[in-house]
């Protein structure tokens, strides 16, 4: 049901960090390498094409491997939903997976704790905002001045991009979703999916929140994140019957400047998607295993 790649820097340990304990309920992993990586040969390991920094700018080496992992878990598995995070976010997937189940039946699903931004086809950027103000602000309003060809789009923080195969599918039968030096390794998928989706695609975009993707657990954690010193942890999760804001995006042209993209929203209509079911789940103490290398759990 559930790919998940760890995109790691050079000579970083492999772990699947998981709050659900040692033997994280999904379908695949793979720790996302660069070539010159020192892991290399066991089974959890994906060797990719791309350098490592300082060989290759961070964010595009990043951006670099997260194409490739997507690429291969596409092809090489038969998960519904394909998942990136970073070395130091630590994921509830029992409480991810009961959310996915509520939102089966949603296609083109998007996951993550959305930003947005804008990005010219030359290269530059402009962070443009975050937070639950993604839900209100009007997306038009923030451009790269002189820029004549871009996009205006929504994009997840780069500890947690989830994406549903449906939408995986139309973005790696397009061209543009392999220009990984545009924008940085979270930023860029937006402008990447603002250029491949057709006018006539509808994505929900799943929103987290900082609700459930924070920094520090709480009973409402699902995604914890920045958590590179953290060995250990331990958290009670509750979902509440109050459902995740779904946001519903459509590529649009600004018709101040036809040559620029924008991946429009609105929010979904309350009441449009089921609730959850209202239950807690008590975590063992531990955030995943390193296999990859041998060790003991870290």
């Amino acid at each position: 049901m559930l790919a998940v790649g760890v995109v790691t820097s050079h000579n970083a340990p492999c772990v699947l960090r998981s709050a659900s304990g040692a033997d994280a309920p999904v379908a695949t992993w793979r720790c996302v390498v660069g070539n010159e990586s020192a892991l290399g040969g066991q089974a959890e390991v994906l060797r990719t094409p791309c350098a490592d920094a300082p060989a290759m700018p961070k964010q595009v080496s990043c951006a670099c491997k997260f194409y490739h992992f997507t690429k291969f878990a596409f092809h090489h598995s038969t998960a519904e939903y394909i998942l990136k995070v970073e070395a130091d976010t630590i994921v509830n997937y029992r409480t991810l997976l009961a959310e996915l189940a509520r939102l089966r039946h949603v296609p083109l699903l998007w996951m993550g704790l959305f930003q947005w931004a804008s990005h010219s086809d030359d290269g530059r950027g402009r962070y443009c905002g975050g937070g639950d103000g993604l839900h209100t602000k009007p997306p038009l309003r923030c451009v790269v001045k002189g820029a004549r060809g871009g996009t205006t789009a929504p994009f997840a923080s780069g500890g947690f991009d989830l994406k549903r195969r449906d939408l995986v599918r139309k973005l790696l039968h397009c061209t543009a979703y392999g220009n990984t030096t545009v924008g940085a390794c979270d930023g860029g998928q937006g402008h990447r999916v603002a250029r491949c989706i057709s006018t006539e695609d509808q994505i929900n975009m799943v929103d987290l929140t900082w609700l459930r993707f924070n920094h520090h657990p709480s009973n409402h954690t699902i995604v914890l994140h920045n958590q590179k010193h953290r060995r250990s942890v331990h958290w009670n999760s509750t979902l509440t019957p109050r459902p995740l804001p779904r946001l519903i995006g459509h590529v649009t042209s600004s018709t101040a400047a036809p040559e620029w993209s924008v991946l429009d929203w609105r929010l979904a209509p309350p009441g449009e998607d089921p609730p959850p079911s209202n239950w807690t789940l008590n975590l063992t103490r531990g955030v995943g295993r390193k296999r990859a290398g041998g060790g003991r759990p870290a």
